[in-house]
């Protein structure tokens, strides 16, 4: 009941009170365990995660994937399409990201790079989050595919892009009013070291993947950087290629 008057928005804003890491929990073992189309996993997600206590008040801010899972379900059904299939005709296809699909990138090929843990060992070669997050974070894209996405957000709208109009991109890239956690829908705000600016910019991994992108549309560039492992490790060294890769373009 507490959920009920919960918006898109607060979801996308990580302000719904919905739990945040589940690992370990019932509710996330049962995501695994189930079979199933894709559309009955998540929905069977998404009313377990409802089942549940809110993780905080909603407006306080509880980085939560379970939500974007909720939001992207909700999506689905206002469409009357699967999620793959509303992203596909959304997003992946108006971009041409060719490449893209769901699950491991060795799904696609021998060829496609295996994702590690941060021992080094190797995954088992489907391994990737469950089907029911799918929303939250099982995309795999070339990096031009991805580099594609995100010169969309770069862009803002602008030159006839064929993602989203400027107004839209303008709603997704305002940091919620909170200095603490200025979340924006998808992106994190932060301030250039220098006062220059700011910058759009979010990380993730799968505990087997690592990817992090730096967007500064007033200055024109944003750096993609990726690693095909999870862990601490791979966060530190992202970064640093992210940080010079960014001091070599600025400093052009």
């Amino acid at each position: 009941e507490e959920y009920r008057a919960v918006t898109l928005a607060q979801l996308l804003q990580h302000r719904g009170g919905i739990p945040g890491n589940l690992i370990g929990s019932l509710e996330w073992q049962r995501a695994w365990n189930r079979d199933g189309s894709s559309q009955e996993q998540q929905q069977a997600f998404v009313k377990d995660v409802l089942a549940m206590k809110p993780a905080g008040p909603v407006g306080a801010y509880v980085y939560s994937n379970q939500g974007y899972a909720i939001a992207g379900h909700m999506c689905a059904s206002a469409a009357g399409k699967t999620y793959e299939d509303l992203m596909q005709s959304e997003v992946f296809g108006p971009l041409e990201m060719k490449s893209a699909g769901w699950g491991a990138p060795l799904t696609r090929g021998p060829d496609q790079p295996n994702g590690h843990v941060e021992s080094g060992d190797p995954s088992d070669p489907h391994a990737d989050n469950p089907i029911a997050i799918s929303a939250a974070g099982r995309v795999h894209c070339t990096m031009a595919d991805w580099a594609r996405f995100i010169a969309s957000h770069q862009q803002r709208g602008e030159d006839d892009d064929p993602l989203l109009s400027p107004a839209s991109f303008a709603v997704l890239h305002r940091p919620y009013p909170d200095p603490g956690n200025p979340y924006a829908m998808g992106w994190m705000e932060a301030k250039w070291a220098n006062g220059n600016g700011t910058v759009l910019t979010h990380n993730g991994s799968n505990t087997m993947f690592y990817c992090t992108v730096w967007v500064d549309p007033e200055q024109d560039f944003a750096v993609l950087v990726a690693c095909n492992q999870g862990g601490n490790a791979a966060a530190a060294a992202c970064g640093q290629v992210a940080i010079t890769s960014i001091m070599h373009l600025l400093m052009k």
